[in-house]
């Protein structure tokens, strides 16, 4: 009986060999950006082995504050300052595994979208709160696989068919100036900015 294997030379049977040899190596994983990496990897290739990586990544997320996230060491978050009962974020300053911490979750998240997770709106909040002052991410990669995995979730979740909302700031240094805007399906990508004057640094 013929073999089922396609031929080693060809494309399909680099990619047979490239899966196999991520199935063998996914269990020795300790790194959760390796292990999320070849978790979304195997997921992709329909390998069962991905429930495997699945359950791995389970056992290696970082909780806080209601988030989760994956990285090699602990994430510190951004502080948040009460003045008159006002809670002000501050900057938060970089750690060292920011940018791979950004790219395992995100690949994480993929990987929780295709098995229907109960923790996704956990992991996005986590990603939205390493968002820079532009609404990116770290570097160019984590930005990347972070927008397609916040994408993936939006329309998997079905989040932007519900989007409209109206959004107001005030500022406390300027009693009496309000900015209101709309956010709708067809204006979610717009950046926005709102002017600020009289500002206290701390």
């Amino acid at each position: 009986m013929p073999s089922m294997m396609p031929p080693p030379g060809t494309l399909l049977g680099r990619i047979k060999s490239s899966v196999q040899y991520l199935e063998r190596r996914l269990p020795q994983l300790q790194d959760p950006y390796q292990v999320a990496l070849v978790t979304y990897a195997l997921l992709e290739a329909g390998s069962v082995d991905a429930e495997v990586g699945f359950n791995k990544l389970d056992v290696m997320k970082r909780e806080k504050e209601g988030m989760v996230y994956w990285s090699p060491e602990p994430i510190s978050s951004a502080e948040v300052l009460y003045q008159n009962q006002r809670p002000f974020t501050l900057p938060r300053l970089p750690n060292k595994y920011d940018s791979v911490a950004v790219e395992a979750t995100a690949y994480a998240l993929l990987v929780y979208v295709r098995y229907n997770g109960v923790i996704i709106d956990q992991i996005v909040k986590w990603l939205n709160s390493m968002r820079t002052t532009d609404q990116a991410f770290m570097a160019s990669q984590d930005t990347l696989v972070a927008t397609q995995a916040l994408i993936e979730y939006s329309f998997r979740t079905h989040v932007r068919d519900i989007t409209n909302m109206k959004v107001t700031v005030e500022s406390s240094s300027n009693p009496g100036t309000i900015h209101s805007m709309a956010l709708k399906s067809d204006n979610l990508a717009e950046s926005r900015q709102v002017p600020v004057s009289n500002l206290t640094f701390f």
